[in-house]
């Protein structure tokens, strides 16, 4: 069962580009037999000035979104506005009918519906599965129309794992291509590498503030500290007009002001199950060889080191990545830091994969 709700996006600052019209969607689905039901928020972002059908020369893709720890699929919304703007281009051969943001169920408007069962239920650990298992539920719920295009996944950070989870290994992959930016996926001999960062940032979200009196003051303090001191305005004012909630919460009872969409608390549970990021990793193997997968990288090596990274895309494992590049001047948040360059990265990436209908 689903319930649908429209809102519109307004324009961000410093783009041009007309508004994006979101299709709001709500389905209950188990993520686990020994806990509660949660609701699963997705969205279907699309624009009026866009035609919804490709003309006869362009290959038709539908795109799925997903996003890291602590930042919401609303930071796509700049690279979502400039890739929507390209394809507009008189050459081009690559159509987008629709992009789908699916945040996990933890963070995102999720968390409006789930507070109280996340706080109660969910707060030691939050596992891949589980956000596979609602992107499967939004995959087969009849509300994507996806017709004849092309699926790919757009995914930042560790929302890969959750496009993966949401395929068994005996299933056919439903994906044309996975195109990804700074992907968290670490194999297992990098074990004790992951080990350390993760506990580094437990550490940092432990002690970080998220209660502000007001979104004003939260502007303020995120502008001045890391990691989004470093991002594109139009980003930040995306995850200050869509990341935040009033207070209080359930994790926050008594107090007054703002807070983060996704808590501190959900942020740590996700962090802990780092065992889980070796599986997945496992499970990548399967895509490496079976579809291309290209992977988009920030030039400043500030969470993954170069080894680890040649890790993930190691052939000699059975991972060998279609096409590798850099973004120069970005680290690990990349997408917030260069949402157009990284969209134009990615538009050229589709542009490569497509082939005139009349030509097939």
């Amino acid at each position: 069962m689903f319930s649908s709700t429209v809102r519109l996006y307004p324009g961000l600052s410093g783009s041009d580009f007309p508004g994006l019209s979101v299709d709001v969607f709500i389905i209950e689905y188990i993520p686990t037999q020994d806990k509660p039901p949660l609701k699963y928020v997705f969205k279907r972002i699309t624009s009026a000035h866009v035609s919804y059908k490709p003309t006869p020369l362009q290959t038709d893709y539908t795109v799925l979104l997903t996003t890291g720890i602590g930042t919401g699929t609303e930071t796509w919304l700049p690279s979502v506005k400039h890739l929507f703007a390209l394809q507009m281009a008189p050459q081009s051969k690559s159509h987008i009918r629709a992009f789908w943001a699916l945040d996990t169920p933890n963070q995102g408007d999720s968390v409006r519906y789930n507070d109280q069962i996340l706080c109660s239920h969910y707060s030691e650990r939050w596992c891949a599965q589980y956000f596979g298992r609602a992107i499967k539920e939004a995959l087969t719920s009849g509300v994507m129309d996806i017709g004849g295009s092309r699926l790919v996944g757009f995914s930042h950070s560790v929302g890969i794992t959750g496009l993966i989870a949401a395929i068994e290994p005996h299933e056919q992959i439903p994906y044309h291509a996975l195109l990804l930016a700074e992907p968290n996926l670490v194999p297992r001999k990098a074990k004790k590498f992951l080990e350390k960062i993760v506990q580094v940032a437990i550490t940092r979200t432990q002690e970080r503030c998220d209660i502000w009196p007001s979104k004003e003051e939260a502007r303020k303090a995120l502008m001045q500290r890391r990691p989004t001191n470093s991002w594109h305005p139009d980003v930040l004012e995306a995850l200050l007009d869509y990341g935040l909630r009033d207070l209080p919460t359930a994790e926050y009872p008594h107090e007054k002001g703002v807070t983060t969409l996704v808590s501190k608390q959900q942020e740590i549970a996700t962090y802990r199950n780092f065992e889980e990021n070796y599986r997945t990793a496992e499970l990548a193997t399967r895509f490496f060889s079976s579809i291309p997968v290209h992977i988009i990288w920030g030039e400043r090596k500030n969470f993954l080191p170069a080894e680890v990274q040649a890790l993930l895309s190691d052939p000699n494992e059975g991972r060998k990545a279609a096409s590798e590049q850099e973004i120069k001047d970005a680290g690990h948040c990349v997408l917030q830091e260069k949402p157009y360059e990284l969209a134009e990265r990615l538009f050229q990436l589709l542009e490569d994969m497509s082939v005139p209908r009349n030509k097939l």
